[in-house]
């Protein structure tokens, strides 16, 4: 009887060590998800700054590729269907960011083509009636170009996408949401205010 005793006595002991091994590996595990799930935010964080950039680039050989073609031209040359049309935006402009208006930006964005209000309203998930008036009025100030065959984001929209998401990241908050749903009235939105030369600068609104 003493020597079992002794053996699981032992066993007991060697049972104990196991137990707090296992501890020690549950640690661990945990510290390496939260530093995957560091990781996958900020991955995402850099695919959405490096779509932001591809696009403006994108933009940019758009426009001097038109310029070179008027200027070669003897007289004014019309815009072939479906170029992207630039439209000159007033300076100084204090621009209100929120959470539909980021979606319905930042999906233009992803899909870097002219695109329809139906094909918006669906990949956004906004009513119709919201996407049409936030186009309008992007349209106006220059944010938004339209053509026959849609809307597009212009170089002065995916600047100011830009900005508004490194002021997000400099704040350490989060960027609004792509997916799910969204407040009707847009709130939690932040200003931005676009200089002569172009430059975004954001803030919050009290």
């Amino acid at each position: 009887m003493a020597d079992l005793n002794a053996l699981l006595g032992a066993n007991a002991e060697i049972l104990a060590e196991l137990d707090q091994r296992a501890a020690k590996v549950d640690e661990r595990e945990d510290r390496a998800r939260a530093i995957i799930r560091d990781c996958a935010a900020e991955r995402r964080e850099i695919e959405a700054e490096r779509a932001t950039i591809e696009a403006a680039n994108q933009l940019y050989r758009r426009k001097f590729s038109l310029n070179r073609i008027a200027d070669d031209a003897d007289d004014a040359t019309p815009l072939a269907a479906g170029d992207p049309i630039e439209v000159p935006f007033k300076p100084q402009q204090r621009i209100r960011i929120g959470d539909q208006r980021y979606r319905i930006m930042a999906r233009m964005r992803q899909w870097n083509r002219p695109v329809d209000l139906h094909e918006i309203v669906s990949g956004t998930g906004l009513s119709a009636r919201r996407v049409r008036d936030q186009l309008r009025a992007d349209v106006t100030d220059g944010f938004m170009a339209e053509s026959d065959h849609g809307f597009s984001l212009t170089i002065p929209g995916a600047q100011l996408l830009m900005k508004f998401e490194q002021h997000r990241r400099a704040k350490n908050e989060p960027l609004p949401s792509l997916d799910g749903p969204v407040a009707d009235d847009d709130g939690n939105s932040e200003s931005a205010e676009f200089s002569d030369e172009g430059d975004v600068l954001a803030e919050h609104l009290p």
